[in-house]
C-alpha cells in the first residue's frame, strides 16, 4: 500500500497548512499540546517517547502497627508488670519478716517466763529457805549473812 496524502484544515489567518503523507504502518496519533493544554496536535506515533510501565505494587496487607512500635509497647508493658511483681514480692517479703518477728517475741516472751518461773519460785508462793545468821558485837558492830 503507497502513502496517501491527507489534507488538514487549518484555522482563519494562521498560513497554509501542511500536507502530512498518511502511512498505515507509523498512523499519526493526538497528543496534548504542550503550549496549550487545551488543545490536540497530530504527531507521528514512531516521534512518541516511550513511557516507562509501572512497577507492580505490593498489594500484600500492612500490619495495623508497626513491628518496632509493637516491640516498644511490649516492652513497656513487660517493665510495668515486672514492677507490680517486684511490688507484690516486697509486700510478701514483708509479710514474712512481720510474721517473723511477730514469732520472735513470742519466743522471747516465753524465754522470759521459763527464766522468771525457774528463778523466782518464792514470789509464786513456793517455798524458800533463808537462813539469815546476825552477829553483834561489842562497840555496836553488827554483820548480816543470808
Amino acid at each position: 500500500m503507497t502513502p496517501q496524502h491527507v489534507y488538514q484544515p487549518v484555522p482563519f489567518g494562521q498560513g497554509a497548512a501542511e500536507i502530512v503523507v498518511h502511512d498505515p504502518a507509523n498512523p499519526m496519533v493526538l497528543v496534548q499540546d504542550p503550549a496549550n493544554p487545551n488543545q490536540s496536535i497530530a504527531i507521528p506515533r514512531s516521534q512518541l517517547v516511550a513511557v516507562e510501565a509501572t512497577p507492580a505494587r505490593d498489594l500484600a496487607p500492612r500490619p495495623a502497627v508497626e513491628p518496632i512500635a509493637q516491640r516498644f509497647a511490649a516492652a513497656g508493658v513487660g517493665v510495668g508488670v515486672a514492677a507490680y511483681g517486684s511490688g507484690h514480692l516486697a509486700w510478701g517479703a514483708a509479710q514474712v519478716v512481720a510474721a517473723m518477728s511477730g514469732v520472735g517475741s513470742a519466743l522471747g516472751s516465753a524465754a522470759l517466763l521459763v527464766a522468771v518461773w525457774k528463778l523466782a519460785p518464792g514470789q509464786r508462793g513456793g517455798k524458800r529457805v533463808v537462813n539469815v545468821t546476825n552477829k553483834n558485837s561489842w562497840g555496836g558492830r553488827s554483820t548480816t549473812r543470808m
